[in-house]
């Protein structure tokens, strides 16, 4: 065996589906939901001289993501984003309200297996969450596969780092969860 194969063997590598997501303040519920999630960060731009050669412009901040959920038979993620949704935009008379609730934080956990438990590696915090929408729903008499719905967001800022970066709500919403699972 090469080297290299024998160094890759002993690497600890992430397995895609080990990851929680949270939204503070969400039924507890919501998180055992979620089927996918695309992480944004931010690009810096390059421009090319008449030479050929590159340099950096500027960035692109951190944009719009969407994530998917499965539905429950109560149509408990369409109730929880539609009401989020009305208490920034109030589609009867088609203004803005005013006052709070209209930002959430949220935290993406990375878990990394630790003898009989699991411990987080690597965390996200998303500042100043905010709903964008939710999108059309698809449904069909062909397929077997739970209802989904998926809605678009976008955050001000996302911290990267690990427990000790995240606010204190943050790591009290994790701590809770972490607790469940031992009781």
């Amino acid at each position: 065996m090469s080297v290299n194969l024998y160094y890759l063997r002993g690497l600890s590598l992430q397995n895609p589906n080990l990851w929680e997501f949270y939204i503070i303040d969400a039924p507890t519920n919501l998180k055992f939901l979620i089927t996918d999630i695309t992480l944004p960060f931010e690009k810096l731009e390059t421009e090319t001289r008449n030479t050929g050669s590159k340099h950096y412009t500027g960035f692109t901040p951190v944009g719009d993501f969407s994530i998917t959920f499965r539905e429950t038979t109560d149509f408990d993620v369409q109730n929880y984003l539609t009401e989020w949704k009305n208490s920034i935009y109030d589609p009867i008379r088609k203004v803005f309200n005013v006052g709070p609730g209209k930002y959430k934080t949220a935290i993406l956990a990375f878990e990394k297996p630790f003898f009989i438990a699991n411990i987080y590696s690597k965390v996200f915090q998303f500042n100043k969450l905010k709903i964008k929408g939710v999108d059309d729903l698809s449904l069909n008499y062909t397929g077997q596969d739970s209802l989904t719905i998926s809605a678009t967001f976008t955050a001000d800022e996302i911290v990267e780092g690990s427990i000790s970066n995240i606010s204190t709500q943050g790591i009290t919403s994790i701590a809770t969860d972490i607790l469940s699972r031992f009781i």
